[in-house]
């Protein structure tokens, strides 16, 4: 499931049963009730993302050292088809490994698992969002 989870995403598709901006409209009202400490995690865009991985190479020393320290022992990079993704580190299940996904991409990866549930509907899809992904939580 790892390299189906991983292929490029289309930003730009939509789907019949929930828009992107009303998704989008949704999340924002949401993050809003959440702490602020949580929220970072939901929040990840391109250039932050980018951030992380430089942290994890080592290449650049982004952020304090705590929170550099904090994503060196939570995070690791996997090259998949040319790109780095960044996935959980988890001694629970190590074979396999849950995806940090930017908040341009929930959407999109929202949508291609309720598809592929076959529209299992809610619970298998917030079941198959705990297993693949490890910011996003119900």
């Amino acid at each position: 499931m790892e390299s189906d989870l991983n292929e490029n995403i289309d930003n730009n598709e939509e789907f019949s049963y929930l828009s992107k901006n009303t998704f989008y409209q949704l999340y924002n009202e949401y993050l809003d009730k959440m702490k602020s400490n949580y929220q970072w995690k939901l929040q990840i865009d391109d250039l932050y993302y980018k951030k992380i991985i430089e942290v994890l190479e080592g290449l650049k020393k982004h952020f304090n050292a705590a929170k550099r320290r904090k994503f060196t022992n939570k995070f690791f990079i996997k090259n998949i088809n040319d790109k780095k993704l960044i996935f959980y580190n988890s001694k629970l299940n190590t074979n396999n490994p849950k995806l940090l996904v930017k908040k341009d991409e929930i959407y999109s990866q929202l949508g291609k698992l309720h598809s592929e549930s076959a529209h299992g509907g809610q619970r298998e899809l917030w079941n198959c969002t705990k297993n693949n992904f490890g910011n996003i939580k119900q």
